[in-house]
C-alpha cells in the first residue's frame, strides 16, 4: 500500500465510527485523521522532492538566498537561519554543500572581516531557475485540473495552516 492509498481507504476499525476520548483529538477529530494528515503531509513533500531537479531543501535555500539578495544586495547566514526556522549547523551544513556543487560562494565582508556574505552564483541561478521553471510547468498542469478557484481555495487554507502551524512549533 502506498501513501495515497492509505490516505483513501477507510480503516477497518472504524466500524460504527464510534471511538474513546483517547482515540479522539481536539474538536471530535479521530487519532486516525490526524495520522492521515501527516501522511498526506510526507505525501505531498515526496511528490515536490520528485518534482524538482534539486533537493527541495537546496531549491528553498536558493530561493531564499535569491530574494534576500534582491532586498539587500546581500545575505548572512544568520538572517537565512532566522528567516528559514534552522540551526546554526543546518545552515552551515547546506551551504557547504551549496558551495561545494558551485552554486553559492560565501564572501568575507569588505567592511567587517567578522561577517560572510552568501551570494549564489551563475550556475547556482541557472540549476534554481531550471528547477523553478520544470515545477511550474507541472503546477500549471495541476491548477489546470484542480481549477482555478479550488487552487485559490487551497492556497489560501494552505497559508493559514503553514501560519498557525509555524506558531504552534516556534512561537
Amino acid at each position: 500500500m502506498n501513501l495515497a492509498e492509505m490516505c483513501e481507504e477507510p480503516s477497518e476499525e472504524r466500524g460504527t465510527g464510534e471511538q474513546s476520548k483517547e482515540e479522539q483529538g481536539s474538536g471530535g477529530r479521530s487519532k486516525e485523521s490526524y495520522e492521515m494528515l501527516l501522511i498526506a503531509v510526507r505525501q505531498v513533500s515526496l511528490h515536490l522532492q520528485q518534482m524538482c531537479s534539486i533537493p527541495q531543501g537546496e531549491l528553498t535555500m536558493l530561493i531564499a538566498i535569491s530574494r534576500m539578495e534582491k532586498e539587500k544586495g546581500y545575505v548572512l547566514p544568520s538572517e537565512l537561519r532566522t528567516a528559514m526556522h534552522l540551526s546554526r549547523p543546518a545552515v552551515s551544513r547546506m551551504l557547504h554543500n551549496l558551495e561545494d556543487k558551485g552554486y553559492l560562494r560565501r564572501r568575507v565582508s569588505d567592511s567587517d572581516h567578522r561577517f560572510v556574505r552568501v551570494e549564489i552564483t551563475n550556475q547556482g541561478k541557472e540549476k534554481m531557475n531550471t528547477a523553478i521553471e520544470r515545477c511550474t510547468d507541472i503546477l500549471k498542469k495541476v491548477k489546470e485540473r484542480m481549477g482555478e478557484e479550488d487552487m485559490e481555495h487551497f492556497l489560501d487554507y494552505n497559508k493559514k495552516f503553514c501560519r498557525i502551524l509555524s506558531e504552534e512549533v516556534f512561537d
